[in-house]
């Protein structure tokens, strides 16, 4: 294994294995052109929208109803570019880019732990190879392949800034507010990695660079909940619903395995897991029990509802879109689906931690949906277990190399801390709420690198780290 290693320490493996993944990332990319993302619509029309002076997907209505799902980020990044030019393929070029600047950025940060050879960068780039997940997402458009961008920026940024420099805490408050609108599920991660950077640095932290940190974040986040505050009634600094939407979820989408959405999100289809968690004959129980959940969300939520609202939703299922409702009504809706939802799970805890711990491993490994592979042909059966088969082979050696180096003190933690640190959270943030492995994008290039780095120092002979 060590001859097998020193093979990878070539400077010209380096140079064709970079090559070859721009070659099979533009591959990629040419080939899933087409494929927008299931948000398309949503953040287009949001991006619209502001060309207008209005956040709203409905921003041509007369009397339109300011947006309630999504934070800004992402569709001020669609404004800013179609600002200079209006076309899909542009927004997708640049992102596009942007994931060769993410390798980049991943290799430049791995001369950290490979600064005299290539062993760790070429082990890296080689596992990129396989796993397509981060260049498929490219053309899409949705958050994933710029949030993947900007979550290495902010671990470049802290590894290669000089810590005494006011300059580097600023920066890093920024990229950690730009990350937080276009995924607001990291609210929390400023504050996390605060934390954990004070028990590793004890006398040598920073208290009050870091306070400066805490505090651009916090101000990145006040435009956005001062909009809210005008248009919808509350000062809110992620969107005043789609959080509870979310979580309901979380706890029906394993009992209606192929059921097709009609009252919250319309025409998703609930996938067919790989690992069945209801019964066959349950589920048609289940469905008329979902039904009927919803027949008494709509119930206690009428009282909010206003005529205009009735008017509009029938034009918005006409125009086939998102539906919004008056800011009271979202609020309410959104409070009533996390209580129900709650209760659901203290009545049902089994199930709860079940589900919770399926959903920490899909969050990387992409499913096989089985009424969808039954139905494919040879080649399309394939392109659906090859995802599968790498990401899990991916995710269990990480764990396993990951691991090991740890126990045998191979790695130092505190060298690690900060590639290690955003893969933890996105693993562990998506848990209560989502099962879709494209969540993991921001942080899967990092688990590469920790792979890498990993198989690397497992069998250096090295003297342990104490």
């Amino acid at each position: 294994m060590k001859k097998l290693l020193s093979i990878f320490n070539n400077r010209y493996l380096f140079i064709t294995l970079l090559l070859l993944n721009i070659a099979v990332s533009v591959k990629i990319f040419l080939h899933f052109r087409s494929g927008l993302g299931g948000d398309f619509t949503t953040y287009w029309g949001l991006s619209e929208g502001l060309h207008h002076g209005r956040y709203s997907f409905w921003w041509f209505y007369p009397q339109y109803l300011p947006d309630t799902f999504r934070n800004p980020g992402y569709a001020a990044f669609i404004f800013l570019l179609t600002s200079i030019c209006n076309k899909v393929l542009f927004v997708q070029a640049l992102q596009l880019l942007l994931y060769f600047l993410t390798i980049s950025l991943a290799l430049k940060i791995l001369n950290k732990f490979d600064s005299k050879g290539f062993s760790i960068k070429n082990l890296f780039l080689l596992i990129l190879l396989p796993n397509l997940q981060i260049a498929a997402s490219t053309p899409e458009i949705m958050p994933d392949s710029l949030s993947a961008f900007f979550v290495m920026l902010l671990v470049y940024a802290d590894e290669k800034m000089e810590g005494d420099k006011w300059a580097k805490y600023i920066i890093m408050g920024l990229l950690c507010g730009i990350i937080f609108q276009l995924r607001p599920v990291f609210l929390l991660f400023p504050f996390v990695k605060i934390i954990i950077d004070f028990l590793f640095q004890r006398r040598t932290f920073a208290f009050l660079k870091y306070s400066v940190l805490a505090l651009i974040f916090i101000l990145t986040t006040l435009p956005y909940g001062i909009w809210n505050y005008k248009n919808n009634g509350v000062f809110k600094i992620t969107s005043i619903e789609g959080g509870g939407g979310v979580l309901q979820n979380a706890y029906w989408n394993f009992k209606l395995p192929n059921y097709i959405e009609t009252h919250y999100w319309y025409g998703n289809k609930v996938a067919e897991e790989m690992i069945p968690f209801s019964k066959k004959q349950d589920i048609e129980k289940n469905t008329q029990a979902y039904d009927k959940e919803w027949y008494m969300i709509n119930s206690a939520c009428a009282r909010y509802e206003t005529r205009y609202d009735t008017l509009l939703e029938a034009q918005m299922l006409r125009d086939d879109g998102l539906i919004v409702h008056n800011p009271i009504y979202s609020l309410k809706r959104d409070e009533l689906l996390r209580d129900i939802t709650f209760k659901h799970f203290m009545a049902e805890p089994l199930y709860f931690i079940e589900t919770r711990i399926y959903t920490a491993f899909r969050i990387w490994v992409p499913g096989i949906q089985f009424s969808e592979f039954k139905s494919k042909s040879m080649g399309g059966k394939i392109a659906l277990v090859y995802p599968f088969i790498v990401s899990i082979f991916t995710f269990f050696a990480t764990l396993i190399f990951v691991s090991f180096c740890f126990w045998r003190r191979k790695i130092n933690v505190k060298d690690c801390v900060n590639l290690i640190l955003p893969v933890i959270y996105v693993g562990l943030i998506y848990v209560p709420f989502g099962i879709q492995s494209r969540y993991s994008i921001p942080g899967r290039m990092l688990l590469f690198m920790l792979l890498a780095i990993s198989i690397v120092k497992a069998f250096e002979n090295k003297k342990e780290i104490n």
